[in-house]
C-alpha cells in the first residue's frame, strides 16, 4: 500500500490492520513513511509514540512528544504521553510527580482520578484522601471520586466512613450490583449482618441473576441457619462458575456437616476435587476434611498437615487435623494434635464458623473417648 500520499485516518486504519496481522513494529514503519508527508499529524504522532512504548523504544517516545509539544492545541496529549512515559520508565515517586503537575496544569477529573489512584498504590491514602475530599466538596454527587475516597478511607482504617462513602453510591446508583456488593461485604465486615442484608436485597432487586450477589446471599442463608436453601443456591452456584473455589469451598462443607448421607460426601468430593493440587491452606482444609468425612485419612491427614502449617494457631484446621491423625490409627498424634486444638480453642475464644464448632465439638468427644480408653486399660 503507497501510504505517503494517504489520508492520516486511512493510514491509521491500515496500521491497526497491520498490527493485527504482522506485529507492532511493520506497523510502526507504516507510520514513520506517512509522517514523512504528514509530519505534524496529531493522530499519526500520538499513535506512533503508543507503538514506541509498546517496543520499549523510550528514546523514539520522548522524540515524538518533543514534536508534539510545538503543535498547537496538543497539550492533553503531551500530558497523557508524559504520564504514559513516566509509568513504564520511572519509578513510583516520578509516576506521582508526573501526575501531580498534569493534574495541577489541566485541573480534569480523569487526571485527579489517576493520581488518587497513584497515591493509593504508594500507600499514601492520606494524600488521596485530600484531593478526593477538595474534590467532593465542589462536586457532592462525583460517583467514581466517592468511590476511590471509600477505597482510601478502608486503606486509611476509617471504616466507617468507608461504608458512607458506599452507601451514598448505592443510594445514586441501586442498579450498580458491583457497588452493592461492595457495600454489603463491608457492612458483613463491621458486624452489621442487618444492613449487609438490605444491600443484597437491594441489588439483587435490580440485577436478579449478579453472581456476586447471590454469592453474598447463599453465604448470609447458611449463616443464619437456612442450609437447605444455601446448599441449593451453592449448587445453582456450582454450575454457572464450577472453577470458583468460594462455593466449591462452602458447598463442600455443608455436604460433610455431621448427619450428612453418604451420597453427600461423595458429592463433596467431587465439588472438592480440583482441590488436590492446592497451596493455599483453606483449600488444603477443605479438602482435606472432605478425605476424612469421605474415608480416606492417610490423604486426608497429609492435607491437613499442609493446611496446619500454613495456619499453625487456627483451633479448627487443627481439630481437623487431629480427627483424621486419629483415623489414621497414630492414637499419640491424634491426642496431641486435639489437645492443642481445644488449647487454642480456649485461649482465643474465636468465633467459628462453617461448621468450625461442630468440628471442635468433635474434636472434644474424640479427645474425651480416647481418655476413657486409656482409663479403661489401666484399670484392666
Amino acid at each position: 500500500m503507497q501510504t505517503s500520499g494517504q489520508d492520516p485516518e486511512i493510514v491509521l486504519r491500515y496500521a491497526r490492520l497491520i498490527e493485527s496481522r504482522q506485529g507492532l513494529r511493520p506497523a510502526a514503519e507504516l507510520i514513520d513513511i506517512a509522517l514523512e508527508a504528514h509530519p505534524g499529524d496529531v493522530g499519526l504522532l500520538v499513535r506512533r509514540a503508543q507503538l514506541a512504548l509498546s517496543l520499549g523504544d523510550v528514546d523514539t517516545a520522548r522524540a515524538l512528544r518533543a514534536r508534539l509539544s510545538t503543535l498547537e492545541g496538543s497539550e492533553d496529549v503531551v500530558a497523557s504521553l508524559d504520564m504514559a512515559i513516566t509509568a513504564q520508565f520511572g519509578g513510583a515517586e516520578d509516576v506521582i510527580t508526573a501526575l501531580e503537575e498534569a493534574w495541577t496544569t489541566s485541573r480534569d477529573e480523569a487526571g485527579l482520578l489517576s493520581l488518587g489512584a497513584a497515591h493509593l498504590r504508594s500507600g499514601n491514602a492520606a494524600r488521596a484522601l485530600e484531593l478526593l475530599d477538595g474534590a467532593l466538596a465542589e462536586r457532592p454527587d462525583w460517583n467514581a471520586a466517592r468511590l476511590m475516597r471509600a477505597d482510601a478511607h478502608m486503606a486509611a482504617g476509617t471504616f466507617e466512613a468507608a461504608e458512607a462513602d458506599l452507601a451514598a453510591v448505592a443510594t445514586a446508583t441501586p442498579g450498580d450490583a458491583v457497588v452493592q456488593a461492595n457495600l454489603a461485604r463491608l457492612r458483613l465486615a463491621l458486624g452489621r449482618a442487618e444492613a449487609a442484608d438490605a444491600a443484597i436485597a437491594e441489588g439483587l432487586s435490580h440485577a436478579p441473576e449478579d453472581y456476586e450477589l447471590q454469592v453474598l446471599q447463599a453465604r448470609r442463608l447458611e449463616t443464619t441457619g437456612d442450609v437447605e436453601a444455601a446448599r441449593a443456591a451453592l449448587e445453582r452456584l456450582a454450575q454457572r462458575q464450577p472453577g470458583d473455589p468460594r462455593v466449591a469451598q462452602r458447598l463442600g462443607l455443608l455436604l460433610t456437616a455431621p448427619g450428612r448421607p453418604p451420597e453427600d460426601i461423595r458429592q463433596a468430593l467431587q465439588v472438592t476435587a480440583a482441590f488436590d493440587a492446592a497451596s493455599d491452606p483453606a483449600l488444603q482444609e477443605i479438602r482435606g476434611w472432605v478425605l476424612h468425612r469421605g474415608g480416606d485419612d492417610a490423604r486426608a491427614a497429609a492435607m491437613l498437615r499442609d493446611a496446619a502449617t500454613g495456619r499453625p494457631d487456627d483451633p479448627v484446621v487443627q481439630a481437623r487435623l487431629g480427627l483424621a491423625e486419629l483415623g489414621t490409627g497414630d492414637v499419640e498424634q491424634a491426642r496431641a494434635v486435639l489437645s492443642r486444638a481445644l488449647d487454642l480453642a480456649a485461649q482465643a475464644d474465636a468465633e467459628t464458623d462453617g461448621g468450625g464448632s461442630d468440628v471442635l465439638a468433635m474434636a472434644r468427644d474424640a479427645l474425651d473417648g480416647l481418655s476413657e480408653s486409656a482409663r479403661s486399660t489401666q484399670s484392666n
